[in-house]
């Protein structure tokens, strides 16, 4: 990067961030070295990096019809009676996403999660994967974006993933003209080899920090 250039970037840095009353992040192009070599060592303040993060997509012309479930699983809205079981899964199958894997980042904030879930269920935007009368998956969506899915611990690999990703890449399809994508952590490679083998295309590579 020339030098005229880094100069004016870490300016017009400065400047937006002396506007913002709290912290905020600075999204930038994973592959870019030099930048992120910039943001982390030239700022003025403590700076904190964040997960490298892959955009996937689905093509809006992969619309199919939903794969045929088996007879012990059903894939429904949520509803207030889910909220325990679906909080301790999530808390369980996703610990390794969080800051600290021990936290209980859904049990411990429940009552929030179950008013903005509740909405959600109404569109069909937050189901849950129900495999002979227990919980094994959710995934819950933010327009055409897929907010976060999840099999609990002890029911991957067995093929309900597929079937909770495609049931909710077939809502989003049915209900808007947009391609339904979704964010994956690099620190989460398993699951990026899943969305890729399920048919997801790369569409963007994306790092942040927090100032």
């Amino acid at each position: 990067m020339p030098e005229d250039l880094r100069e004016k970037l870490l300016l017009l840095i400065v400047k937006a961030r002396s506007q913002v009353k709290a912290s905020t992040s600075i999204w930038y192009p994973a592959d870019n070295i030099e930048l992120n070599k910039m943001l982390l060592t030239q700022l003025p303040w403590k700076t904190q990096e964040g997960p490298k993060t892959h955009e996937l997509i689905f093509n809006t012309k992969d619309i199919s019809s939903n794969p045929d479930l088996p007879k012990n699983i059903s894939i429904v809205p949520f509803t207030e009676e889910h909220l325990e079981a679906t909080c301790s899964m999530l808390d369980k199958s996703l610990s390794h996403t969080f800051d600290d894997p021990n936290s209980s980042v859904f049990l411990s904030n429940k009552e929030n999660h179950l008013i903005a879930w509740l909405e959600k269920a109404v569109q069909g935007d937050c189901c849950i994967m129900v495999d002979n009368g227990e919980i094994a998956g959710a995934y819950i969506l933010e327009g055409a974006k897929i907010d976060f899915m999840a099999v609990a611990s002890h029911k991957q690999g067995k093929g309900l993933g597929s079937l909770l990703l495609h049931h909710a890449k077939n809502h989003i399809l049915a209900t808007s003209n947009e391609e339904p994508y979704l964010y994956c952590m690099d620190r989460n490679p398993s699951a990026l080899r899943f969305y890729l083998r399920e048919g997801m295309k790369r569409s963007g590579y994306s790092g942040y920090i927090m100032i």
